[in-house]
């Protein structure tokens, strides 16, 4: 009799809870490699500091995030990791690499997905993912179509000419396509919809390789605690405070250990009581104006 073929298992959506889980997070952190190493790192544009003597430590297979308002400093501390801008202090190491000095060593190992998007114009989904793949010699061009086909963007379409939300989906899918070892996201601050930046996170943690390093910087702390297990908070360029959580702790557990660790208090109609889910709209809020609190109280 002639051989039958078992049907290929589909790939399933895991929950963004296990995420973090199963890239190895719960382990000692002190008992991994270092993914990630910011040393005192500085930059200024036209004189306004946009990171200040920033210190930080990615383990390899952490899942993490830069929590914080427009203009914290998380999309600049990501372009500098991405090589994409100098530091005028401090050092910076990626996956053991110099980030400026040998990007090119880094190029096909690091997926860097961008707030603001942009690309060569007159080529389409899938010209624009040949294209990456021949100039950067990386990236596997079925991955790539699996994830457009899951994120439903259109091969033939022009790039330049998709929707926003598209743009940023295509720039994720360059990014998985090449299976990297670090994966950054900067989620916009203005012009997603909730449910389409969700969706993002739930491709990237479907598509996203057992052993890679997440960093999301945004600034609604639900995304934080849901899609990673570590928060880091920042304000003005500099790193205030950070919050790990065990297996067991809830998105919302996590994010409220990050207000309480906050130097300004709740409101007091709370009275300190623990944050239910639908009051994490207020909790976002809570993070991000809660130094101007503190400085009056």
């Amino acid at each position: 009799m002639p051989r039958v073929s078992s049907p290929r298992p589909s790939r399933r959506i895991k929950e963004p809870a296990k995420l973090a889980d199963r890239a190895g997070v719960n382990e000692s952190r002190g008992s991994l490699g270092v993914a990630i190493r910011a040393r005192q790192a500085a930059k200024s544009f036209e004189g306004k500091p946009a990171l200040v003597g920033v210190s930080l430590e990615v383990a390899d297979a952490e899942a993490l995030a830069l929590l914080g308002a427009a203009g914290a400093g998380k999309s600049t501390l990501l372009r500098a990791l991405a090589g994409r801008i100098f530091l005028d202090a401090g050092e910076l190491e990626v996956l053991g690499h110099d980030p400026i000095r040998q990007d090119r060593a880094l190029f096909a190992h690091v997926g860097w997905v961008p707030s603001q998007v942009g690309f060569p114009p007159g080529l389409s989904v899938r010209e624009l993912g040949r294209f990456c793949r021949d100039v950067g010699g990386c990236g596997d061009a079925l991955l790539f179509a699996q994830v457009c086909t899951r994120l439903e963007l259109g091969s033939a379409h022009l790039a330049t000419r998709l929707p926003k939300n598209q743009q940023f989906f295509l720039s994720l899918a360059l990014a998985l396509a090449k299976s990297p070892k670090l994966l950054m996201l900067d989620m916009p601050e203005a012009g997603l919809a909730a449910e389409v930046r969700r969706e993002a996170l739930f491709v990237a943690s479907e598509f996203r390789p057992e052993k890679c390093t997440l960093v999301l910087a945004t600034e609604d702390v639900r995304e934080a605690a849901e899609f990673t297990k570590r928060i880091v908070w920042m304000k003005a360029g500099r790193v205030h405070e950070s919050v790990s959580a065990e297996e067991s702790v809830s998105p919302e557990g996590l994010a409220h250990q990050l207000l309480e660790k906050l130097p300004a208090p709740l409101p007091a109609q709370n009275d300190g009581a623990l944050l239910p889910s639908e009051q994490l709209d207020e909790a976002s809020s809570f993070v991000l104006v809660h130094s101007e609190k503190g400085a009056r109280s």
